[in-house]
């Protein structure tokens, strides 16, 4: 069943909540390529590091200039 098969009027059976796990896989040609994990075998996503953030601002600048802190730790 496609979402163009349901009428506006049918159930919908679609879950939003469903997530697709995928591996990545890296070949001798370097390409990369993806396969489709089960369920049980995905490991739980990693969450986004944080990032501070410091405002600057005085009564000339109307808009706050944000400045990411890792941008001080550039690699030279």
């Amino acid at each position: 069943m496609s979402v163009n098969d349901l009428s506006p009027d049918a159930p919908t059976e679609i879950t939003h909540d469903a997530r697709i796990h995928l591996r990545e896989i890296f070949y001798e040609d370097r390409s990369k390529r993806y396969v489709i994990l089960k369920e049980k075998n995905a490991r739980p996503p990693r969450g986004r590091k944080r990032v501070r953030l410091s405002c600057v601002s005085d009564a000339t600048s109307p808009i706050p200039h944000h400045k990411d802190t890792r941008a001080s730790n550039a690699r030279t």
